[in-house]
């Protein structure tokens, strides 16, 4: 489910209803929507039927309450989904909840409360301004739905600061980051799952908790007798998974997953196979790589304990596909919505939900998750990874009480990666043949078996192909943005960097090591160290495709991708504009009709001149899209009075 709550504080044009009254405004297209006023309230549900129907028992509405939420749940003590009324009673109640969940309330005295579960991948993002305030769990639905954004281009609403930490730290660095709230637009704000939030009377509060708090029964426990809850999680978990899968199972043909060697895999296939079995649901699984690497080898032997068949999948030429073209990067941005990057490139998507009757289920590592940041960092860029062509996600190994693990292994960890018992202990309950089986690059303190290394392999599962990097074009699409560090220099520095053709892009690519050069009072050989630092860095100043694969895994040209991920958006003010000229499942022909603006300009290369100012003037525009691209050289070539040699 979608949804974007919208509380208007002045009767104005605050948002454009012909749109968000669509099941085409979500980025997926629904299968229904419906719009609910309440008092100020303005919601709009996207509801959708990918495996199960949410126009069934996922809301209820009258007159002064609207009561919805997303997610698949079950209460303690119960063999049933639970309906909504018993699952905001659990919630005033605190009781156990298992499952990912976002419930939310409304009422007719502009009350709002919205309560998700800590360990949640389903995002919240926050817009408010004088006229009034939104609720919503996509961005594209306030970006495009909120009549505020359509008045400017992206470029001009992007926030440097996340921009700049994403390309510099990534999606994964595990230190704390500054900037965990922010989002891609720096007026829309992410709310985190263990944040609290409600509207009261017309006022939002938001507690933004820095931590997340495990039950002290739960802590307890597992310091007096941590084998006997290790046993209660175990049937716990088996309860829980058997009640959703029961839910599930005439809708549900077929679960896909990944085999790999290592942790992670291993238990999910476990408590898969036990009721795909029971409930005559097909498990398809595969490995992927080389046959001789270890997650390879190991997975096959895991099968063959577990009993399922498995395909052996390859990358076609090893390669993992990068974009090629401006329009594959404007795909990855329309996707993603800022939170992933081509590094995740997709080769194929769609807004339509095709297949109703299966769905990929990963292996998930929330017992392991040893810090805040790492919480939230996976939480971010996964939830997006998910839930960006899926509606549907079931939440294994993926509730609170694997949350709660982490947290504890965090506190009381020596050094000895404490999560590690919390493989030995479900496998040794659930199959303990599976411990007999050696671990892909890691191993059990509990087990005298080491990691299993096999020889000889030349991994390329990760290798990447070459990718586009155009420097002219990210300069001039992303120089409105960047500019906002660069006019900060002061007018004496400004002229020396202009002078040596330091322009705002290679300003925000080389800050470091200018800013300690500008500090250098002495100023000795200023001139010449800057023209080096730009002409010897780690950016060509072209435009080429890179070779980069796993082994420049640390190199910063790895993060230039997602500056063609922003600068191929920049210009756009909806995604709905982005989506028409993206090219979502690549292209038929060789090259785009960018492209072939290069190809013509090489072959004139001998009959024209002033080439240089054509390539910059031209090849940057998207008037391109209108006529052909030789008539557009021609039309350009005859404006400046350019004549053949």
């Amino acid at each position: 489910m979608k949804f974007i709550i919208i509380y208007k504080k002045e009767d104005n044009d605050f948002y454009d209803d012909s749109f968000l009254s669509s099941i085409k405004a979500p980025s997926l297209i629904a299968n229904n929507y419906i719009k609910k006023e309440i008092s100020n309230f303005t919601t709009y549900l996207y509801l959708y039927n990918q495996v199960y129907d949410e126009n069934k028992n996922f809301y209820e509405y009258d007159d002064e309450n609207l009561n919805f939420y997303n997610g698949l749940i079950t209460t303690q003590n119960s063999n049933k989904l639970p309906t909504i009324s018993e699952i905001f009673n659990a919630i005033e109640c605190n009781d156990l909840i298992l499952g990912d969940f976002q419930a939310i309330h409304l009422d007719k005295n502009n009350n709002c409360y919205i309560k998700t579960s800590d360990s949640s991948i389903y995002p919240l993002f926050y817009y408010e301004d004088e006229q009034g305030i939104v609720l919503s769990n996509e961005l594209k639905l306030i970006v495009d739905g909120i009549n505020a954004f359509r008045t400017t281009n992206f470029v001009n609403n992007y926030d440097y600061d996340f921009i700049e930490e994403i390309f510099y730290k990534g999606f994964f660095y595990k230190k704390p980051k500054k900037h965990y709230r922010k989002t891609i637009f720096k007026n829309i704000e992410r709310i985190l799952p263990h944040d609290e939030i409600d509207i009261k009377n017309g006022v939002i509060n938001i507690k933004k908790n820095s931590s997340i708090t495990v039950p002290k029964w739960f802590e307890e426990w597992y310091l007096e007798d941590k084998e006997s809850l290790y046993d209660w999680y175990y049937d716990e978990l088996m309860k829980y998974t058997e009640t959703l899968i029961k839910y599930i199972e005439h809708d549900v043909e077929e679960i896909r997953a990944g085999i790999t060697g290592g942790f992670d895999s291993r238990i999910t296939l476990m408590v898969l196979n036990k009721f795909c079995k029971k409930y005559n649901i097909r498990l398809n699984t595969h490995t992927n790589g080389e046959s001789n690497h270890p997650d390879v080898v190991i997975g096959e032997k895991v099968a063959n304990v577990l009993g399922f068949s498995w395909r052996h999948a390859v990358n076609e030429n090893n390669l993992k596909r990068t974009p090629q073209t401006f329009q594959e990067y404007a795909s990855t941005f329309y996707e993603s919505q800022g939170d992933f990057d081509s590094h995740d490139f997709v080769t194929y998507y769609t807004r339509d939900l095709n297949s109703k009757n299966s769905f990929f289920q990963n292996g998930m590592d929330v017992y392991k998750r040893d810090s805040m940041s790492s919480i939230i960092n996976f939480n971010r860029w996964f939830s997006r990874r998910k839930l960006f062509d899926s509606s549907f996600y079931f939440p294994l190994l993926s509730t609170n009480l694997e949350l709660w693990f982490s947290r504890i292994y965090e506190k009381f960890d020596d050094g000895n990666d404490l999560y590690k018992e919390f493989v030995y202990y479900v496998l040794k309950k659930g199959e303990p043949e599976l411990l007999e089986i050696p671990f892909a690059f890691e191993s059990l303190p509990q087990l005298n078996i080491e990691e299993y290394k096999s020889e000889g392999y030349s991994s390329t599962l990760h290798k990447l192909q070459n990718f586009l990097w155009d420097y002219e074009f990210v300069y001039k699409e992303l120089d409105p943005l960047f500019k906002i560090k660069f006019n900060k220099v002061d007018s004496q520095h400004e002229f020396i960097l202009s002078k040596n053709g330091i322009n705002s892009l290679d300003y925000f690519l080389l800050k470091d090591k200018i800013d300690s050069l500008l500090k250098d009072k002495s100023n000795n050989g200023i001139d010449k160290k800057l023209r080096k630092y730009k002409n010897k860095s780690f950016y060509p100043l072209t435009r080429t495709y890179i070779n980069l694969d796993k082994c420049s895994s640390k190199s910063k040209s790895r993060s230039l991708m997602k500056l063609m991920d922003y600068a191929s958006a920049a210009s756009f003010s909806s995604f709905v504009s982005l989506e028409q000229y993206a090219n979502f499942n690549g292209s038929d022909d060789k090259y785009d009709s960018k492209e072939e603006i290069y190809i013509e300009y090489d072959e004139l290369l001998s009959k024209f001149k002033k080439i240089k100012k054509l390539n910059k003037d031209i090849t940057s525009s998207r008037s391109y899209k209108l006529v052909t691209p030789l008539k557009k050289l021609k039309i350009y070539l005859n404006k400046i009075g350019m004549r053949k040699k």
